[in-house]
C-alpha cells in the first residue's frame, strides 16, 4: 500500500496530466507553450503557510498595478475561470516566462 506521500504524488502527476492535456486544447499557444516547457513537475502542496497569502496578494497588487493590495474574494474572481487547472496553467505561464 503506497504512503501518504506517494499517494498525494501520484494523484498530483495525474492531476498535472490532465490539466495540460485540457489546456494543450484550448488553442495552439497552449499546445506550444506546453510542448516547449514539457511535463509539469508542478507537487502540489495539500496546506500553505501562513505567510504564503500575502506574498500571493502582494504579487497579484504588484502584476495588475492595483493601487492596494486586493482582498481574498478580490483575487479569487479571476482565478474562477481557470478551473480546474488555474495552477497548473500558472505554472506554465510562469516557466514559459522564465525560460524565455
Amino acid at each position: 500500500m503506497p504512503t501518504r506521500s506517494e499517494s498525494a504524488a501520484g494523484s498530483s502527476t495525474r492531476v498535472c496530466r490532465k490539466a495540460a492535456a485540457f489546456l494543450a486544447g484550448l488553442d495552439d499557444d497552449w499546445r506550444r507553450r506546453i510542448e516547449a516547457v514539457g511535463p509539469c513537475r508542478h507537487e502540489a502542496k495539500p496546506a500553505r503557510e501562513p505567510h504564503e497569502a500575502l506574498v500571493r496578494a502582494i504579487g497579484c497588487r504588484g502584476l495588475k498595478r492595483l493601487p492596494k493590495t486586493p482582498s481574498a474574494s478580490e483575487m479569487r474572481a479571476p482565478g474562477l475561470a481557470w478551473q480546474p487547472c488555474r495552477t497548473i496553467a500558472a505554472w506554465y505561464r510562469w516557466r514559459v516566462s522564465t525560460d524565455a
